[in-house]
């Protein structure tokens, strides 16, 4: 689909729990293919978006690009699938979770799903903020959140530690789950998860509105 200058890659598996996918860092669909299919066989309707500059989206990828295909597959939804924001959980893991964050501050989505996600982009090398070159500032923005927020991590994540987590769950306002996985770290998180995971998923989605 196309709106404006802006394109954006999207995914239908079934229509079930609607949960939105936003892509990692260096991620396209076809890297997601089993995750979603995992999402789908625990009941899950998927509509994953592929920023520009990935896979088959033209362009560049920035950080304004990214949260404008956010909100070109929230305007898609709307008023093509005719799907309300409320029914809406949005899921982002690692970079995705920026958009995700962004998405759920901006409008009343029924919920969010953070996976190794982090605070802000230079916090991940520096520990601190540097102003004003910082992209995606969860930290800051996360606090807006109004919607019911699952932070999930792995204990041993060394490209975005933990910590990260546990600061982004510690800023959030309203009701909020947490999984930690132990012996897991950025990449092998579902694989260690197990049951957890997905428990998890489902003790969530189930305590939305």
């Amino acid at each position: 689909m196309e709106v404006g200058s802006q394109r954006s890659i999207c995914r239908t598996l079934m229509r079930n729990i609607p949960c939105d996918i936003f892509t990692a860092i260096a991620e396209t669909l076809g890297d997601l293919e089993t995750r979603m299919l995992d999402f789908q066989r625990n009941g899950y309707a998927v509509f994953a978006v592929e920023y520009p500059g990935y896979g088959l989206n033209k362009g560049t990828p920035t950080e304004t690009g990214i949260y404008a295909t956010t909100k070109i597959a929230l305007k898609y939804k709307q008023e093509t699938l005719v799907v309300s924001p409320k029914s809406i959980i949005a899921y982002g893991r690692s970079l995705g979770g920026g958009s995700a964050v962004a998405l759920a501050a901006q409008e009343s989505i029924g919920g969010l799903i953070l996976e190794s996600a982090f605070t802000s982009a230079f916090r991940v090398v520096t520990r601190v903020r540097l102003l004003p070159f910082d992209k995606f500032d969860n930290l800051g923005k996360i606090s807006t959140v109004k919607c019911p927020v699952l932070v999930i991590h792995g204990e041993d994540g060394r490209i975005v530690p933990l910590a990260h987590g546990k600061s982004l769950y510690e800023a959030i306002p309203n009701r909020k789950q947490e999984l930690w996985v132990k012996f897991t770290g950025h990449n092998d998180l579902l694989d260690w998860a197990g049951p957890s995971y997905w428990e998890s998923l489902s003790e969530f989605t189930q305590g939305l509105d």
